[in-house]
């Protein structure tokens, strides 16, 4: 199948105007930047969705008709009526939206289902045809489309009128937690019980904080961007909820026969100046506690990248780096290999999500843990963001440092690795440092300034 495809002028276009001057359904803005070096190369918008792929408490829709197919399968089967063998970006259109934490529960028995306040599909992929790409190394735009050069020329005509760059407002009230600290406090208190018995090594608990608003929440995005720049932004409007996100973190991703992991853990707070930053990074890379478990962290990534590898190619090409946001800083590694013949990226995807990161390890016994402790779903916080594309690349970024907007109310979820040592107290402040630029961006126009 070809890729129509042309350039229009870009010197007067950034991402966030192509979006705001989209009129069309379910838009879709996934934003990187150069900071981030080859990582932040591209930025994608789209809209008018054909297709609706959903996930409902295990069971799979296809345009609002009931499939037998596990969620992924049929993802992947309707991906496959229209593949691109064009690799001139990495996403030309495909299948975009999120996949959430409780998806697993059709890969493994992790419990019971949970109830969901949110009340949101477990998963929620739409399939896009036209795509605007911005590529920031060359300084270029270019529109895509799957279907034919007339819908490229119509959206090119779209995006060449006159539009004037609104600025929106938006009121929030205070975020209160769902649990409040005592309990988080005892959930850390069981992890740490069941670590003493041997059932895990390490585990991820996580709290909800919310707060109700009105106005523009895409105004809380554009301040986000500003705030916490990070490798991964995005801003979905979803049917039933829309998705702000500012994730440092990849669940998995796969360009050509290349598949990566990004294992992040170990977090301090940023420091007021230039000097206790440096302070607090030093004593980041020497606590024994937050480098073991980084380090576990790091095994189980390549446990996961080796279950879809070619064999003798799984390598570590970061270890224990340390990158730097608004409010935290965390350890990073990488962990990459080619994938194995015959292996897709839904397979990679599949070994992939949740993350270790956001549950723990052993992975499936610390997700049953999680399970018991936990009174709600997750839904998409911990699960990825991201997309399939029709050439067979594929990236989710991690659902953290991600604000789910539900009618009138803003939710935001943070966890913290707990292992033997943590003390619960400081475990529960680094879930509010985590959620911290996140609740801070969405209520400026609530402080006085």
């Amino acid at each position: 199948m070809p890729l129509y495809i042309k350039e229009i002028e870009a010197d007067e276009l950034t991402p966030v105007r192509v979006f705001k001057q989209l009129t069309g359904k379910n838009k879709a803005l996934l934003e990187s930047s150069l900071k981030f070096g080859l990582n932040g190369r591209y930025s994608f918008i789209s809209q008018n969705p054909v297709d609706k792929i959903t996930l409902t408490e295990g069971n799979t829709a296809y345009n609002g008709q009931p499939s037998t197919a596990l969620f992924l399968d049929e993802v992947e089967k309707r991906m496959s009526e229209n593949v691109v063998n064009d690799h001139r970006f990495p996403f030309i259109g495909g299948a975009l939206g999120y996949v959430g934490y409780e998806t697993i529960h059709q890969y493994e028995n992790i419990g019971e289902y949970l109830p969901d306040p949110l009340d949101l599909p477990e998963a929620q992929l739409y399939l896009y045809k036209e795509m605007v790409v911005f590529d920031h190394i060359d300084q270029t735009v270019f529109i895509t489309s799957i279907e034919s050069q007339e819908k490229v020329d119509a959206l090119a005509t779209e995006l060449q009128k006159e539009s004037q760059l609104s600025k929106g407002e938006v009121q929030v009230t205070a975020f209160t937690s769902a649990i409040g600290q005592s309990a988080f406090e005892e959930m850390v208190e069981t992890a740490q019980a069941a670590i003493r018995q041997g059932e895990i090594f390490q585990v991820v608990p996580s709290q909800r904080m919310s707060a109700n608003y009105t106005g523009d929440t895409f105004e809380i995005y554009r301040r986000l961007k500003r705030r916490n720049p990070s490798p991964y932004l995005y801003y979905l409007e979803m049917d039933g909820c829309t998705i702000i996100g500012s994730s440092p973190e990849s669940v998995v991703a796969v360009h050509g026969q290349t598949i990566t992991m990004k294992p992040i853990a170990g977090t301090r707070r940023r420091g007021a100046t230039p000097a206790e930053d440096d302070i607090l990074a030093a004593e980041l890379m020497a606590d024994e506690k937050e480098v073991a478990e980084h380090t576990m962290l790091v095994d189980l990534a390549r446990n996961d990248v080796g279950r879809m590898a070619e064999n003798g190619t799984v390598e570590v090409t970061k270890l224990m780096t340390v990158e730097k946001y608004s409010d935290v800083m965390h350890i990073v590694s990488e962990v990459s290999a080619i994938l194995k013949q015959g292996h897709t990226a839904f397979d990679a995807l599949r070994a992939g999500l949740p993350a270790g990161t956001v549950s723990g390890a052993p992975k499936i016994a610390a997700m049953r843990l999680i399970n018991q402790m936990e009174q709600v779903k997750r839904g998409i916080y911990s699960g990825g963001v991201g997309y399939f594309s029709f050439n067979g690349d594929m990236d989710f970024a991690l659902a953290i440092r991600t604000m789910v907007v539900k009618e009138e109310t803003l939710h935001v979820q943070a966890g913290a690795g707990v292992v033997l040592d943590s003390v619960p107290a400081k475990e529960y402040e680094e879930t509010l440092n985590k959620a911290k630029a996140l609740m801070e961006v969405a209520r400026y126009d609530s402080f006085n300034r």
